[in-house]
C-alpha cells in the first residue's frame, strides 16, 4: 500500500487579519523544496484561544458556504501571518472543515510536507499534517493471483457454511448458518460502507440502500479534484461509483496528482460494490448469492475516488456516517450502527498529527453507540496500518480456507479478529476461494444495471474479510441493539474459535511479530492474528443470551395421564428487557408411540394433546421476537399410565346462588382420596378455575367433577350437577332534572343502572313533553314527569321504575309599546298598536279613567290632564305572561277660538253690549264642546247650556 500527500486546490473567501500575531519568515527554502509537487494539501487546526476562533466561530450547523466562509478567512490570515500568500501562487485556500477548528488547506507551489511545517510554527495552529491519501486494501503483491473465470467458484460461498473439523479443509469458514437461525438483520441496523461508492442499481443492492453521500472533491473544482471525483459533479449526495479506474494517459497528463503514478494504472475496481455484496446482498430470493447480514440496510460513504482517497474526506466521512455533525455537510437521516472500512494506508495513529486526527473521529463515533470495523491491510505480514491501528475500532486480518493467515494480511497487536480473506491456491487458473461478490462487469465506466459477480475472480485481500466481521456485528446489534462498541468487541473475541496449527502448506511457520520483513502463509497466534477465527453463529448466540431470554415450556397439568388431554404453553417465557413474542412455532421433536400430532394451537403460545399411552414424547418451540430474533427450546413430557382400582366421586351440587356474589369454592371428594377436578359445561353461565366458581350471568350452570385416576386407580365416572343461578337485584339512579323553559335546548337524559345495563326512558306527561331515547322533547308549560325504567334481563331482575318531575315555563315574551304623543281634547286619537314578540293579541287598560278610557284599540280623551295607558299580553300555554308596559300622555283643553268683532251703533249702555258679547261667546264655546259626540251625560249638558243661554 502507499501513502502520498496530494492536495486538491479551491478559491475561497479572504481574511482582514489585523489583529494577527506574526511568525519568523522561514517560508523561502521551503517553497523551494517544493518544485515537484503543483499542490500542497494539509490538515491545519487551530488552538481554541486563537484570535482567528474567537473573532468568528464555526458551528457544525453551518450551510457549506457559511463554513467555508469562516474557514477561508482562517486560512488567509494564517497565509498572511507566514507570508505564504505572497509566495505561493493564489494564497492559502480553505477547503472541507472536520470540525469547528480543523480544516484542510491547501497551496500551490509548496510540497505538503513544507506546507505542513510552516503552518506548524504559527502560534495560532495546534497542529498541521499532510492530508494523505488511503487505497482500498487490493492486493499487490499477492502471490496466488489468477485470472478471472466466466463461471463461480465450485465451493460457492464457502466462507459463510458451517466450518470443517478436519484439517486441510475449509476451517476458517464463519458458521453464518447458525447465526440466520437466529436472525436474519433488522431494518433498523444501518451498515455504512465508506469506500469508492456503490453501484446502486445492482439487483441484489437496490433494495438495500438507505440514503448516503459523497465527500470526494468537496468544495474544490480544480483539475486534479475533479479528475480524483471522476463523476463531473464533486461531493453531494449522490455515492454512486462512477468508477475509479487509472490509465497511462491519466499518469502522463499529472491530472490526479504526483502521489498517483504507475503502480495504480488498472481497472476500476467496484470495491465498495464488492464489500457491500458480502454485508448484505439479497438473500433467500432464489437467484444470486446470500450477504451475511440480508435484513439490514447499507449507508454509501463514498470517500475514495481515482488513486484513494485523503484522510481529511475518511475522517469526515466517518463522523457523517454515524450521525455527527460536519460544518458545510448536511445531517444524516439515516445514522450507521457499523462502519465498515475497507482501506488504509500506512502511518501510526500516535496521540499527535493525523493519529490524534483519527482517534478524535473514533471516539465521537463510537460515542454514538457505532461500532468501527477496520482492514488491517495487504502488507504480506507488516504492520497494521493507519487507521485499524487506532485504538477503538475492530481490526480484521485474512485467514485462508484452511484456517492459516493468508500471505497478504497484515498482522500484529492491534488485530482484533480473524476472518476468511480468500486465497486462490493454484498459480493459475480458477481461483478456488475467492470471496465471492457482487461487482461490475464495465472496465472503465459501470455497465447500467448490471448483475455481475467476481466468480472465480480473485476477490481476495482483507478488504473482504472486514464487511464478514462488519455483517456479523450487524447481525449482533439486530439481536440486540443495545450493545455498545465494547461490547460487540468483547463478544466478538470471547465467541472466536482457536486458531489451527496444522492443515496449512508444509512446512509454514508460526507467525511473529511483524518487522520490516515480509511474512506470507503462517499460523497465526492471539498476538498477531486477534483473539480467534469468526464465529458468527456464536457470537450472534452470544448477543441474543445477553438479552437475558427465558424460554419456558409449561405442561398443565403438570403430571399427565394417559388418555387425558394435556397443555403446553410458552406463556410464561421472556425474550429480554424491551422484547416481546412475535410468533411462536411448536413441533413434535418424537412422538415416543403415545402422541402422533397437537390437537390445536401449533402456531400459538400453547399447544393442546393427548397422549394415548404411558410414556415420554419431546417438543421443540420456537419463538421469535419484535426484532426477529429466534429463541429455541426443546422439552421431554412423560406421561404416566392410567391404574384398574375403580373409585367414585361424591359431588353435592351448590344452592342460593345469585348472580355477582364472590367466587364460590366446589367442593366434591373421590373415594380413592385423589383430588377432583372440575369443569364447567356452561361457561356462558358458570366458569370453573380449580375448586372455584365464577358466575357470570344468570341462568342454569352444570359443572362436571372429573377424577381422572393414576398409576393405581382408574379414572372415575364423571358427576355432572346442574343449578340455577338467580337474577341480582339492581337499582336505578336518575338525577333530577332542572326546571326547564319552553325554546331553550333540553338536557339529555342521563340515569345509570347498578347492573351496569342501558336505562330507558319514558314520559307520563306526554302533553307537556316526551322522551326519544334520551332526548327530551318540550311541547307546553306545566309539568313534566319522566319514568326511567331498566326491565333485567337473565342476570339481573327489572329495577323499580324512578320518576323525575319539573316545571317547563311558557317561553317569556316582551310587549313593544312606543310612546304616545300628547292629546288635545277634540282632536280624534290614533288607534293603539303595540305588539308582543310571541305574536300574541296585545290588551290596553286606562288606569286613569277619569282623563281617558280605553276599547280595544280606541282611546276616547274625557277631560284635561294626564292619561296613563297599559299594555298586557297574558301569555297561553306556551308562553309566558308577558311584562305590561304602560306609556303617558298629557290631554291638553281645546282651545278657546275669540271671533273678531264686527262695527256696530253703540246706544246708551254700550257697556252692557260688551258683556253681553263676552258671554255669548262663551257659551257658544261650551255648547260646541257638549254637542261632540260622546255620552248622554255631554247631551244633558249642552241641553243646560242651551238653556242657560236663552235665559241670558
Amino acid at each position: 500500500m502507499k501513502t502520498t500527500p496530494l492536495g486538491l486546490s479551491l478559491c475561497l473567501s479572504l481574511l482582514a487579519f489585523a489583529w494577527a500575531p506574526t511568525v519568523p519568515a522561514q517560508t523561502a527554502p521551503l517553497v523551494a523544496a517544493a518544485a515537484a509537487e503543483a499542490q500542497a494539501r494539509v490538515i491545519v487546526r487551530f488552538k481554541p484561544a486563537a484570535a482567528s476562533v474567537r473573532a468568528k466561530a464555526m458551528s457544525v450547523s453551518m450551510s457549506r458556504s457559511a463554513a467555508m466562509d469562516v474557514a477561508q478567512t482562517r486560512a488567509t490570515g494564517l497565509g498572511l501571518r507566514s507570508g505564504l500568500n505572497a509566495r505561493t501562487r493564489q494564497g492559502l485556500r480553505a477547503l472541507r472543515s472536520l470540525d469547528e477548528r480543523t480544516h484542510v488547506i491547501v497551496a500551490s507551489g509548496i510540497s505538503s510536507a513544507a506546507l505542513a511545517q510552516q503552518l506548524a510554527l504559527d502560534s495560532e495552529v495546534e497542529m498541521a499534517v499532510v492530508d494523505q491519501r488511503r487505497r482500498h486494501t487490493r492486493v499487490p503483491n499477492d502471490p496466488f493471483y489468477s485470472t478471472a473465470l466466466p463461471s463461480g467458484p465450485s465451493v460457492g460461498q464457502w466462507y459463510l457454511k458451517p466450518p470443517s473439523n478436519v484439517p486441510g479443509e475449509a476451517v476458517s469458514s464463519i458458521n453464518a448458518p447458525a447465526a440466520w437461525d437466529i436472525n436474519t438483520g433488522h431494518s433498523s441496523i444501518v451498515v455504512a460502507v465508506l469506500d469508492t461508492g456503490i453501484r446502486k442499481d445492482h439487483p441484489e443492492l437496490a433494495a438495500q440502500i438507505v440514503g448516503g453521500y459523497d465527500m470526494v472533491g468537496l468544495n474544490s473544482s480544480s483539475a486534479q479534484a475533479t479528475a480524483t471525483a471522476n463523476d463531473g459533479d464533486g461531493a453531494d449526495a449522490d455515492a454512486s461509483d462512477p468508477g475509479d479506474w487509472v490509465s497511462q494517459a491519466d499518469i502522463n497528463a499529472g491530472t490526479l496528482g504526483s502521489s498517483c503514478d504507475a503502480s495504480d494504472i488498472g481497472n476500476s475496481s467496484w470495491h465498495g460494490t464488492r464489500v457491500a455484496g458480502l454485508i448484505a446482498a439479497a438473500s433467500n430470493n432464489g437467484v444470486g448469492m446470500a450477504g451475511v447480514a440480508w435484513g439490514v440496510k447499507i449507508l454509501p460513504v463514498r470517500v475514495l475516488g481515482k488513486c484513494g482517497g485523503y484522510d481529511s474526506d475518511i475522517i469526515a466521512g466517518m463522523q457523517w456516517a454515524a450521525g455527527v455533525a460536519v460544518p458545510g455537510l448536511p445531517s444524516n437521516p439515516n445514522p450507521a450502527k457499523v462502519l465498515n472500512m475497507s482501506l488504509g494506508g500506512s502511518g501510526a495513529c500516535g496521540t499527535t498529527g493525523t493519529g490524534q486526527l483519527y482517534r478524535n473521529a473514533i471516539s465521537a463515533v463510537t460515542a454514538r453507540g457505532a461500532s468501527i470495523v477496520v482492514a488491517a491491510g495487504n502488507s504480506e505480514g507488516l504492520a497494521v496500518g493507519l487507521p485499524g491501528n487506532c485504538p477503538g475500532v475492530i481490526t480484521v486480518t485474512g485467514l485462508r480456507h484452511v484456517g492459516s493467515k493468508v500471505g497478504f494480511s497484515s498482522i500484529g497487536p492491534e488485530v482484533s479478529i480473524a476472518a476468511p480473506g480468500g486465497n486462490c491456491v493454484n498459480l493459475s487458473g480458477a481461483c478456488l476461494y475467492p470471496m465471492f461478490s457482487t461487482t461490475n462487469s464495465g472496465t472503465t465506466t459501470p455497465v447500467v444495471g448490471d448483475a455481475a459477480y467476481t466468480n472465480n475472480g480473485a476477490s481476495v485481500g482483507t478488504s473482504f474479510s472486514t464487511p464478514v466481521v462488519a455483517g456479523t456485528v450487524a447481525l449482533m446489534l439486530s439481536v440486540r441493539p443495545s450493545m455498545t462498541p465494547a461490547e460487540v468487541l468483547s463478544t466478538l473475541r470471547s465467541t472466536a474459535r482457536p486458531f489451527v496449527t496444522s492443515g496449512g502448506t508444509a512446512g509454514i511457520p508460526q507467525c511473529t511479530a511483524p518487522t520490516s520483513a515480509t511474512q506470507d502463509e503462517c499460523y497465526c497466534t492471539t498476538s498477531t492474528c486477534g483473539s480467534g477465527m469468526l464465529d458468527a453463529g456464536a457470537a450472534v448466540a452470544a448477543a441474543r443470551a445477553a438479552n437475558g431470554a427465558v424460554i419456558q415450556i409449561v405442561s398443565t397439568p403438570s403430571t399427565p395421564l394417559a388418555g387425558n388431554p394435556l397443555s403446553l404453553s410458552a406463556s410464561s417465557s421472556t425474550l429480554g428487557t424491551g422484547r416481546s413474542i412475535a410468533s411462536a412455532a411448536w413441533t413434535l421433536s418424537s412422538g415416543g408411540g403415545i402422541v402422533s400430532g397437537f390437537s390445536a394451537g401449533a402456531n400459538t403460545q400453547t399447544v393442546t394433546l393427548t397422549p394415548s399411552g404411558g410414556g415420554s414424547f419431546s417438543v421443540s418451540l420456537q419463538l421469535t421476537d419484535d426484532l426477529g430474533t429466534v429463541h429455541n427450546s426443546t422439552r421431554t413430557i412423560t406421561v404416566s399410565a392410567v391404574g384398574s382400582t375403580a373409585q367414585t366421586i361424591a359431588f353435592t351440587a351448590p344452592s342460593g346462588l345469585v348472580f355477582g356474589q364472590a367466587p364460590s369454592s366446589l367442593v366434591a371428594t373421590a373415594s380413592s382420596g385423589l383430588p377432583v377436578s372440575f369443569s364447567s359445561s356452561t361457561s356462558a353461565v358458570c366458569t370453573v378455575s380449580g375448586s372455584s366458581l365464577t358466575l357470570v350471568a344468570g341462568g342454569s350452570c352444570t359443572v362436571v367433577a372429573s377424577q381422572a385416576g393414576s398409576s393405581v386407580f382408574a379414572a372415575a365416572p364423571s358427576v355432572s350437577r346442574s343449578f340455577t343461578v338467580s337474577p341480582a337485584s339492581q337499582s336505578i339512579s336518575f338525577p333530577a332534572v332542572a326546571d326547564q323553559v319552553l325554546g331553550a335546548a333540553a338536557p339529555a337524559l342521563a340515569a345509570t343502572a347498578s347492573s351496569g345495563l342501558s336505562v330507558s326512558f319514558e314520559s307520563s306527561t306526554p302533553g307537556v313533553c316526551t322522551v326519544s331515547g334520551t332526548s327530551l322533547s318540550l311541547l307546553s308549560s306545566g309539568v313534566c314527569t319522566v319514568l326511567a325504567k331498566q326491565a333485567g334481563n337473565s342476570s339481573y331482575q327489572a329495577a323499580a321504575d324512578v320518576a323525575r318531575s319539573f316545571n317547563v315555563a311558557g317561553t317569556p315574551q316582551t310587549i313593544t309599546f312606543s310612546a304616545i304623543a300628547n292629546q288635545t281634547l277634540g282632536t280624534a286619537m290614533p288607534a293603539l298598536t303595540a305588539t308582543a314578540s310571541s305574536g300574541l293579541a296585545v290588551s290596553y287598560s286606562s288606569s286613569t279613567t277619569a282623563v281617558c278610557t280605553v276599547s280595544g284599540t280606541a282611546v276616547s280623551l274625557l277631560t284635561a290632564g294626564t292619561c296613563t295607558l297599559t299594555a298586557s299580553q297574558a301569555g297561553n300555554s306556551s308562553f309566558a305572561a308577558a311584562a305590561p308596559v304602560s306609556q303617558s300622555f298629557a290631554v291638553a283643553a281645546a282651545p278657546v277660538v275669540t271671533p273678531t268683532p264686527s262695527p256696530s251703533t253703540s246706544s246708551g249702555g254700550g257697556g252692557g253690549g260688551g258683556a253681553f258679547s263676552g258671554l255669548w261667546l262663551a257659551l257658544l264655546a261650551l255648547a260646541a264642546w257638549a254637542l261632540r259626540p260622546g255620552t248622554a251625560e255631554r247631551g244633558e249638558m249642552s241641553r243646560r247650556s242651551a238653556a242657560a243661554a236663552g235665559r241670558a
